[in-house]
């Protein structure tokens, strides 16, 4: 009996985590459109996937040099989505934590959008609609 509630009281830790970790997957959600329409999101799985997948495969970073960039727009000057977020920084784009819907990235239907990073020799590409569609439908 012992060990039976012992593996019911994991499992239900185990899940509880889950649902946590899942919950944070998608508060980003919350900043940038605010409870009320996060609240019409959350309700649609679909819609959460397609907004996580579009938040972390939505975009590309990557080292060109010696490529000259210097005539492409700046990423650190991307305005973010409300006042709430801060002003975008090189380091910001290197965490785990970081979220592209969170700023206002051009994105456009048939082709990338690139940007340089600051003086860097990398740049952020922004994937299409039509490609990222693609992909996602590729991978659910």
């Amino acid at each position: 009996m012992k060990r039976f509630i012992l593996a019911l009281t994991a499992s239900i830790a185990t899940f509880s985590m889950s649902a946590q970790s899942q919950d944070a997957d998608y508060q980003f959600l919350e900043v940038v459109y605010g409870a009320d329409e996060y609240g019409q999101i959350a309700s649609n799985a679909t819609k959460l996937d397609w907004y996580v997948f579009l938040d972390k495969q939505g975009y590309f970073i990557q080292d060109v040099a010696p490529k000259d960039i210097s005539d492409l727009p700046d990423a650190l000057l991307v305005t973010p989505v409300n006042q709430d977020i801060p002003a975008l920084t090189e380091e910001m784009l290197q965490s785990e934590g970081f979220h592209s819907m969170y700023y206002r990235f051009s994105r456009k239907n048939d082709e990338n959008v690139y940007y340089r990073i600051g003086n860097t020799s990398k740049m952020m590409i922004i994937y299409s609609s039509n490609s990222l569609k693609t992909k996602y439908s590729e991978s659910h």
